[in-house]
This record gives structure tokens, C-alpha cells and sequence, in this order.
């Protein structure tokens, strides 16, 4: 990859940056304050993104069988444009990984 940033890095960036940011906030008002809505607002921020990869399976073992209709695959392509765009990555850790756990929901 060369030296140059793209809109997507930066986004990726500002995303990061900003769960980040939020989580430590969210963190310190359970700390200090115990306040109960701060546990759940950070145990949402937090399973947000895990269940959104998680998803990712199932939808490739649904489009796969071709349970859903032809007009949801460019939907799918729009929400799951960013783990599919690291699964076909070369040489990238995360990608082989995402590869890996894509080929579990595939049919043999």
C-alpha cells in the first residue's frame, strides 16, 4: 500500500477513533458513577460491530442457497461492502481470516 490516504482510510480512522473515544467515556461514567444506562449504552457500542461480522455468514449461507430475491444482492453488497473488501484483500491477516470463517457457511 503506498504512502497516499483514501476517503475509506480516513473514515476507518474517524470510526475507530470515535468507539474509542466513546467507549472511554461511557467507561468512566460506570466507574465513577455506576449509572446503569452507561453499562447498557457500552455493551451495545460494543456488540454492534462484533454482531454486524458475525452476520456475515449466515448472509453468505442465505445468498449462497438463493433464499433471498435478486434485488437484495445489491443491498447486501452495500452493507457488507467493507468485510467483503478485507476478505479479498491479499496478504492481510484479517482477510485470511474473514476467508476462513466465509468458507464455514459455504456449501461444500
Amino acid at each position: 500500500m503506498s504512502g497516499e490516504w483514501t476517503a475509506v482510510d480516513f473514515a476507518w480512522c474517524v470510526i475507530g477513533a470515535s468507539l474509542t473515544a466513546i467507549s472511554m467515556w461511557l467507561t468512566v461514567r460506570i466507574v465513577n458513577r455506576k449509572e446503569r444506562w452507561a453499562k447498557w449504552t457500552l455493551a451495545l457500542v460494543i456488540a454492534t460491530p462484533v454482531l454486524y461480522g458475525a452476520s456475515w455468514g449466515p448472509m453468505i449461507w442465505v445468498h449462497d442457497r438463493q433464499l433471498l430475491p435478486r434485488s437484495a444482492t445489491p443491498i447486501l453488497d452495500v452493507i457488507y461492502w467493507p468485510l467483503n473488501n478485507i476478505a479479498t484483500e491479499p496478504d492481510s491477516d484479517v482477510g485470511d481470516w474473514l476467508h476462513a470463517y466465509a468458507e464455514l457457511w459455504m456449501p461444500s
